[in-house]
């Protein structure tokens, strides 16, 4: 009769049980794979977005914590996710903040955590850029001066020195002491670095100030900037109403000079 041998019994199981129990992930299993900031660039006082995508690359499910972003620059204007549950092995895992721009300009790096319970913690920071410059207008096109009850063009550039596109642009003549049309103009979209023109007939009836307006979006944000363009009377040379003479040169019986007839 064979000897039963408990050991080797034992030590049998224990082989078992490795082999059908699920293997560890590894922390470098879950990984940031991108990184989102809307609007592009923020502006001082801008709410915007944080958007961060996690992979899991490793070939086992991972459990998740919380996962939460500290702020530097920007503040988060929404609550960290509590508790995340599991991420499947080659599955993605998205999270997004609410932010507000609360710095000057520069760059400015909120780091994200992502608690990987028994795996540790993933920690990537966010580069996050602030600037305050605005959209620009000038008077591409005016007379030398305006005249009351005339009609004059005035044609105003509006020009986007910022690092992003702005969206929404609107120009938009304000003030009292005169008409104009259009009243208002919608330019769209503007590039970095991109300029538009836009043309108003202009009719004073006081010298007054005009302010036009640039409204313009940075992502949900509103901003403004004018341009203000004193209108004073005055003889505008370039529409003066001209003066035709006709001068003749013709000879004077008994006389050796000239007579001007008009």
């Amino acid at each position: 009769m064979g000897t039963d041998r408990p050991g080797s019994v034992a030590a049998l199981l224990i082989l078992v049980c490795l082999l059908v129990s699920p293997a560890a992930a590894a922390p470098g299993d879950v990984t940031v794979t991108s990184t989102t900031v809307d609007p592009v660039v923020l502006m001082p006082g801008d709410e915007g977005t944080i958007t961060v995508v996690v992979q899991n690359t490793g070939s086992s499910t991972v459990p998740l914590g919380g996962a939460r972003l500290y702020e530097d620059g920007v503040l988060p204007a929404s609550d960290p996710y509590p508790s995340v549950g599991d991420i499947g092995a080659g599955l993605n895992r998205t999270f997004t903040f609410a932010v507000r721009a609360d710095a000057p300009d520069g760059t400015y790096y909120p780091r994200f955590s992502l608690d990987l319970r028994e795996n540790g913690t993933l920690s990537h920071p966010v580069p996050v850029r602030v600037d305050g410059t605005v959209l620009q207008a000038s008077v591409a096109g005016r007379p030398d001066a305006f005249s009351e009850g005339r009609t004059a063009a005035v044609t105003v550039r509006v020009g986007n020195p910022r690092p992003n596109a702005a969206s929404g642009v609107q120009v938009t003549p304000l003030g009292e002491g005169f008409t104009v049309t259009p009243t208002g103009a919608f330019v769209g979209a503007l590039a970095p670095d991109g300029t538009a023109t836009v043309l108003f007939n202009l009719t004073p009836d006081l010298e007054t100030n005009v302010t036009f307006r640039v409204v313009w979006r940075n992502g949900i944000n509103t901003h403004t900037s004018d341009l203000v363009l004193p209108i004073a009377f005055g003889e505008d040379k370039q529409r003066a109403d001209p003066v035709i003479t006709n001068v003749e040169v013709a000879p004077t019986a008994g006389a050796t000079g000239r007579r001007a007839t008009s």
